[in-house]
């Protein structure tokens, strides 16, 4: 459970308060958290399918709708392929980008909800976005208090 935790909390730190954009093979420049939030929901899922612990997934309304969620977003993806119109579509990339942005978010929730059982860790992680979060609303208004590497701290 604890492992699973560190990963959330690094998972937060990373997207909010790490301006660091990974290459990918898509062609497209995605932030550092999306191979992290890959590796987690993969980790957990790989769990899930070897031990086959399948009695701690209960099929409650929220994770009904995650995945529904997620199966449409492949589904609206698949059907997009087909040129419907003459004028040419978002790049292959793009699209497979958020793709997998919908279907990790999609994961990760899944993730927090199988692996956050008390109401401590939630508050914990809460607490970890919230002070990330206050400490990019400062540095955009303090100058010299980005000191994160390769972020200028100046507002976009």
């Amino acid at each position: 459970m604890k492992s699973y935790f560190f990963g959330l909390a690094a998972l937060i730190l990373v997207s909010v308060a790490l301006p660091v954009d990974v290459s990918s093979w898509l062609g497209v420049n995605l932030n550092a958290a999306f191979p992290l939030a890959a590796l987690i929901c993969g980790v957990w899922l790989i769990r899930i399918l070897v031990l086959r612990r399948t009695s701690d997934f209960e099929p409650s309304g929220p994770v009904i709708a995650a995945v529904t969620l997620a199966a449409i977003a492949c589904l609206s993806f698949a059907a997009g392929q087909y040129p419907y119109f003459r004028i040419p579509g978002a790049p292959l990339g793009a699209q497979v980008a958020g793709l997998g942005l919908i279907v990790l978010s999609c994961g990760l929730f899944l993730v927090a909800g199988h692996q956050i059982r008390q109401v401590v860790y939630l508050r914990r992680l809460t607490w970890l976005f919230l002070i990330a979060g206050g400490y990019i609303c400062l540095a955009h208004v303090v100058p010299g208090l980005a000191f994160a590497a390769g972020w200028s701290g100046a507002a976009t």
